[in-house]
């Protein structure tokens, strides 16, 4: 039994001893090499990251080896706070057309002051305020979207006097001191003036078309000029013989004007420049 014992001992210390000597040697091995250390040592990526917090003015924090340091070249911000925001007033004198324009008598009197009457007879005064969002391109351009709303005045005759209220829908292209802006506009008109019992005030819809240019003189104003059309269908309605009639006619009305505009423009806490 003694001598079973003997042999068994000596079978695992003849396997034993060989495989802590190669473990002993490829310990050794991986401590004197230095590539072997460095694989050992590596750390996973996310604790090798530079997790230094920086405060930026739009109230935003940047991780120096961080992605979202795009976010100060407009990469990664929301659309709506690449825009830039514009509220304005514009007025100007325009050219009525032939339809409304105020009839005059030439006296032979008047002598070199029928030109300038004839002027003054064809004019009226537009009045506009704009809202609008414009998205920043290179270089201090822009695209513009916004709408507006229009009124005025235009009394051909002491029979007539239309108001005209006239929401407006555009689009433009922004450069750095010049804007170019295509406007379609609803038209509503009421003629104020009811000459009879009999008969009821005017009323007319329609549409129109006009091209704005406008030059900035600075910050805050410029200068404008307007060329356009529209036409608007109107409605009377009267009692005749006891029985109620309507006349409808088309009117056309000019959009041609040159005039003066405010505006004030702003940005949202990191929007566009």
């Amino acid at each position: 039994m003694k001598r079973t014992v003997f042999i068994v001992a000596l079978l695992v210390l003849s396997i034993g001893i060989p495989i802590l000597a190669e473990s002993s040697d490829s310990l050794s091995t991986e401590l004197e090499n230095p590539v072997l250390q460095k694989q050992e040592l590596k750390l996973p990526w996310y604790k090798n990251v530079n997790y230094t917090l920086g405060y930026n003015s739009d109230s935003s924090l940047l991780t120096s080896d961080s992605p979202s340091k795009d976010t100060l070249k407009g990469k990664g911000i929301p659309f709506w706070r690449k825009l830039s925001y514009e509220i304005g007033y514009s007025g100007g004198l325009c050219w009525t057309g032939e339809d409304l324009a105020r009839s005059f008598e030439a006296s032979p009197i008047a002598g070199p002051f029928i030109l300038p009457m004839y002027f003054v007879a064809h004019l009226y005064y537009l009045n506009s305020i704009e809202v609008s969002a414009i998205y920043p391109l290179k270089n201090g351009k822009g695209i513009e979207v916004g709408m507006g709303y229009g009124w005025a005045r235009i009394n051909p005759s002491e029979y007539v006097d239309w108001r005209f209220r006239i929401p407006i829908l555009f689009l433009g292209y922004k450069l750095s001191k010049l804007s170019i802006k295509g406007r379609y506009m609803f038209i509503y008109a009421k003629d104020n003036i009811q000459s009879s019992i009999e008969e009821q005030h005017g009323r007319g819809t329609g549409n129109g078309l006009s091209v704005l240019l406008e030059y900035s003189i600075n910050k805050y104003t410029g200068i404008l000029l307007s060329l356009g059309n529209g036409k608007y269908r109107a409605r009377r309605y009267y009692k005749e013989d006891y029985q109620d009639r309507v006349s409808e006619y088309n009117v056309d009305i000019c959009f041609n004007a040159i005039g003066l505009s405010l505006s004030y423009k702003f940005n949202l806490k990191g929007g566009g420049k």
